[in-house]
């Protein structure tokens, strides 16, 4: 029988994960959510990380379709090869080092299908280390429901990034954007009058090891520099006010000198 459950495409870019993947891939492919397909690009790991993908491959090909790059082309352009691929109108976005509770899929699918607005919707997140103990919870901004992506272009990220279900447009990356391409692909899904909800549950397992962006001060550098660049962009935007962009660039300036100044330690 054919499953009536509509089809969610779980994106998942990979360089050297090797030492995640397969948990990443064992909680995909064990949620109560049946109906997903695993939508692999590694960007030419140098490690093992394509040998489990083919392993997998090789248990499970009716669930997942990858491709390995013969050159690193970098976070962006990987990103944007993998969304070439979706035939789906519905995806979550994974990194290859992240793992799902088992419902999280069902879960954020129920919100979708209930209400037909939405076009977004995010939830909880546990940080855990490299042997996936837990360390604390993901600081989110808000935790309702809301039309428009304003608040995304004010203050940024208004949640984590991984785990985060869509219903797709038929939008990429931007290329001009080496590493934090996600924050203006999800502020442009959502547009200016899109509904977005949050699941007060955690349900996404993001991982915090010594290879990750936020341990690495060159990387998040470079994130920095992209997000700052991402809200100059809105300046452009016909349905945000030169307020809207102008707060934007300065509570990303000026709030980690407030932080750092007068943040109870």
């Amino acid at each position: 029988m054919k499953d009536s459950l509509p089809r969610v495409d779980v994106f998942l870019p990979t360089y050297n994960a090797e030492d995640f993947l397969k948990i990443t891939l064992e909680s995909v492919i064990n949620q109560s959510y049946s109906n997903i397909k695993i939508l692999i690009g590694d960007d030419n790991s140098t490690d093992n990380t394509a040998l489990i993908i083919k392993e997998y491959y090789s248990k499970y090909p009716d669930k997942i379709e990858f491709f390995i790059n013969n050159i690193n082309l970098g976070i962006t352009k990987n990103c944007n090869k993998i969304l070439i691929k979706s035939k789906s109108k519905y995806m979550i976005f994974l990194a290859g080092d992240d793992y799902l509770h088992k419902d999280a899929i069902k879960k954020k699918m129920d919100i979708m299908l209930q209400y037909k607005k939405t076009v977004l919707v995010g939830s909880g997140i546990s940080h855990v280390d490299e042997k996936g103990k837990f360390l604390n919870y993901h600081q989110q901004k808000y935790k309702f429901t809301q039309n428009g992506n304003l608040n995304w272009i004010k203050y940024g990220m208004i949640w984590g990034g991984t785990g985060i279900l869509v219903k797709r447009k038929h939008l990429f990356f931007s290329e001009n954007l080496a590493r934090a391409s996600d924050y203006k692909f999800f502020v442009d899904h959502i547009g200016h009058n899109g509904e977005i909800r949050f699941l007060d549950e955690n349900l996404i397992y993001y991982r915090r090891h010594s290879n990750s962006i936020t341990n690495n001060k060159a990387k998040k550098m470079a994130l920095l520099k992209d997000h700052l660049i991402t809200r100059l962009m809105f300046f452009n935007y016909d349905y945000v006010t030169f307020y809207d962009s102008f707060f934007s660039v300065a509570n990303f300036v000026l709030r980690p000198i407030y932080n750092r100044l007068f943040k109870k330690k």
